[in-house]
């Protein structure tokens, strides 16, 4: 059987674990890495740019807005 990629929009709640020489900082690039990532790049290797360190520990779905939307099948867009 084929099988096929269906990807899907959804809401998440993480666990971001920043070292940082304050607070200030650490808000400002877990920021700047959640505001639009590569899951591989950042999460799972961690972000490090020699001041700050973000990892992201832990996901969970946000049951509570809405389910997951389909908005691709195979690259190609759903309407």
């Amino acid at each position: 059987m084929k099988t096929r990629e269906y990807a899907f929009d959804v809401k998440l709640f993480a666990v971001c674990r920043v070292t940082a020489s304050s607070e200030a900082l650490a808000r400002e690039a877990m920021n700047d890495v959640l505001q639009a990532c590569d899951v591989s790049e950042y999460f799972l290797d961690g972000y490090n740019d020699g001041r700050t360190d973000v990892v992201v520990t832990e996901f969970s779905i946000n049951e509570d807005d809405s389910a997951p939307v389909l908005f691709e099948i195979d690259g190609d867009e759903v309407e």
